[in-house]
């Protein structure tokens, strides 16, 4: 008959702050307020952590209780909190710092379905009630099980003498089998008593590791906490991926800290409302909603907008130009097509010689499609029908936008939008003016140098500016990965919003478009929200948001580290997804080069460089082995001279 007696503390249960002594600075700010000094700060944590040193050279026992800890606890001077509080306020914490290893629950779950009862053994001052209530919170106790606390036994692992009080039948047959992540007392010492120890190892990986070496701060440990809350995802998911690794390195800490300074910036602000636009702003939106508990004074709200729903009914002037200008034609296109962009089905215009003489499912060329457009806008009845259809679309932009709050006259809104050129920004802007409504503040995770001109009645904020990646040598690759924001860190099941109607109550709702890559996307989509929503959780409880900008400047230089040197492994899975123009075409943003590839780059190189939208993750995918060589050579400008000759 086999026994298992388990660890809990780093093989049962992993803190997201990753270091223990992390936990008493967290401790100081939560009995001490968030508005005191660093210095009050470190004297806390120092005194909580002498405390327990002299506590243990005073004790006749091998252990010692928090209760004895905190009769060495002088606080006086720093808070008026009695230290009994302090000593609850400790075991809060913890419980929101502890995470279950999933590993390690299937282990157990699996005894414990097979009839087996387990033992816990701990080396630990916490009193055996918290652990035991621990324990059951997160699904590793049931009943027959036993727990062999230090802290109530006055015995430890480390000595031995704790594992001699454990009692069961196999303790002579060497059939006991223990699970520790300490070598020497959960090994060592284990395998002296006779017991069959298996070391557990939950080490950091690549990634948590270079934050944890590029740690500097004398004080708070930001990077540190970072890779704490990065394992503890890790093994409390239980995922062992790089899809899952890619979530939780790039999008969760640049996604959770941009929104947090969103809300930080528009409580400075006196902006009391903030519209998340659909689509890319839909998991900023699920990251707001964990955070806006800290900021009362904000509402937030999802609405539907797209391109397409804004920018004819937000034309000034209605004219050939001004619709030309507003389709951006580019060849090939149908007239049913090129109507379809301004949300007109072909057969509602009215009887035109020019269009009925022309298939309306023909692709046209762009010299053709401006002659025929130019030609219709002569005619009154066409113009006449295209203004109706324009000053419609308006008119239940504005209804929907009064309905969800953005069209008002007493609130002061901005809206969140992941990167662009800014045009929505103005055309709503130019839309609400027009129909006496507060203009928008705009908030932007990146805004593209080929931008609308800045005007103070469209004033914004981005974190990160296109042409600024030129100056800044470190940033500069941030450029050939800006349609991975849009297309993988922000992928959405959603489709685009393609109008709105009138329902039987007279009131806008959004008309949607096909959904696309629905089966792929909405695997990925569940799982970064569902990544970033925990990351979103242990943010808020690790209290990263009072370092908010370092995350920030951390996030950024993980987002050019990638986009300047991406791991092998991110480009294999990144090859399933698909760029998208807008209208419902594709191209992979990576693909392995195949020797039909090097046939078109002898005879036919443009359809070559139109298969794919980020040459640097091509080649590196394509020739791994010549990684540090296809690098240098980017940095020194030679691919993108022959990428340019190509094109030529």
């Amino acid at each position: 008959m086999k026994s298992f007696s388990f660890d809990i503390f780093d093989t049962c249960l992993v803190r997201s702050c990753g270091q223990p002594a992390i936990v008493f600075d967290l401790l100081a700010y939560r009995v001490l307020g968030n508005n005191d000094t660093v210095s009050h700060y470190i004297e806390f944590a120092r005194i909580r952590r002498e405390a327990e040193t002299k506590a243990r050279m005073s004790s006749a026992r091998e252990e010692v209780t928090l209760d004895e800890i905190y009769s060495f606890c002088d606080f006086n001077g720093l808070t008026l909190t009695e230290n009994e509080a302090i000593a609850v306020e400790e075991m809060k914490l913890e419980k929101e710092l502890l995470y279950p290893v999933k590993k390690m629950l299937d282990k157990i779950t699996g005894l414990h379905n097979q009839g087996i009862s387990v033992a816990f053994i701990s080396d630990m001052y916490l009193p055996e009630s918290f652990i035991l209530e621990l324990l059951c919170l997160h699904g590793f106790w049931k009943e027959g099980d036993t727990l062999y606390l230090s802290s109530s036994w006055g015995k430890t692992k480390h000595s031995g003498t704790l594992y001699n009080c454990v009692v069961h039948p196999a303790k002579r047959t060497r059939q006991w089998h223990h699970y520790g992540d300490n070598i020497y007392s959960d090994f060592g010492v284990a395998l002296r008593k006779g017991i069959i120890p298996h070391r557990v190892r939950y080490s950091f990986i690549k990634s948590e590791v270079s934050l944890i070496k590029t740690e500097f701060s004398p004080f708070f440990c930001v990077n540190q906490i970072m890779a704490g809350m990065s394992r503890a995802i890790r093994l409390g998911e239980g995922y062992n991926n790089a899809q899952t690794e890619f979530a939780i390195e790039y999008i969760a800490p640049l996604y959770t800290s941009f929104v947090w300074k969103i809300l930080e910036d528009a409580q400075k602000r006196n902006i009391t409302q903030l519209f998340f636009l659909a689509r890319d702003g839909y998991l900023l939106y699920k990251i707001a909603e964990k955070y806006i508990d800290h900021f009362p004074d904000i509402k937030i709200e999802y609405i539907y907008v797209s391109r397409k729903v804004l920018y004819f009914p937000g034309l000034g002037k209605l004219d050939c130009d001004s619709f030309l200008a507003f389709l951006q034609l580019r060849g090939e296109e149908s007239l049913r097509e090129i109507f379809e962009k301004a949300g007109i089905e072909i057969e509602q215009i009215p009887d035109i010689d020019i269009l009925k003489e022309i298939n309306p499912e023909r692709s046209l060329s762009l010299v053709e499609s401006e002659r025929i457009l130019r030609k219709a806008f002569e005619c009154i009845d066409f113009v006449k029908y295209m203004q109706n259809i324009k000053e419609e679309q308006r008119r239940r932009l504005i209804a929907y936008w009064q309905q969800v709050g953005l069209a008002t006259c007493t609130s002061t809104s901005g809206i969140v939008d992941l990167r662009g050129t800014r045009k929505s920004h103005v055309i709503i802007n130019r839309i609400l003016s027009d129909s006496h409504h507060n203009s928008v503040f705009g908030y932007y995770l990146e805004v593209m140098k080929n931008r609308v001109d800045w005007k103070p009645a469209d004033d914004y904020f981005a974190l990160l500016f296109e042409e600024r990646y030129s100056i800044n040598i470190h940033l500069g690759s941030i450029a050939e990965i800006s349609g991975i924001l849009e297309q993988y860190f922000s992928i959405t099941t959603q489709g685009r919003t393609e109008a709105y109607q009138w329902d039987a109550n007279k009131k806008v709702i959004p008309i949607f478009g096909m959904k696309e890559n629905e089966r792929l996307a909405k695997g990925i989509s569940y799982l970064h929200e569902h990544l970033v929503g925990l990351y979103t959780d242990m943010y808020i409880k690790n209290r990263l948001y009072l370092y908010n900008d370092k995350v920030i400047d951390v996030a950024i230089k993980k987002l050019a580290a990638f986009a300047h040197s991406p791991r092998y492994s991110y480009l294999k899975f990144l090859r399933t997804i698909y760029f998208s123009n807008g209208n419902y075409t594709y191209r992979p943003i990576v693909t392995r080069l195949t020797f039909k590839d090097m046939f078109y780059l002898i005879f036919n190189r443009k359809k070559l460089i139109q298969r794919f939208e980020w040459i640097r993750g091509t080649l590196i995918l394509s020739f791994p082995f010549l990684r540090r060589p296809i690098i240098a050579m980017l940095d020194m400008n030679l691919v993108k001279k022959l990428i340019n000759r190509l094109k030529a």
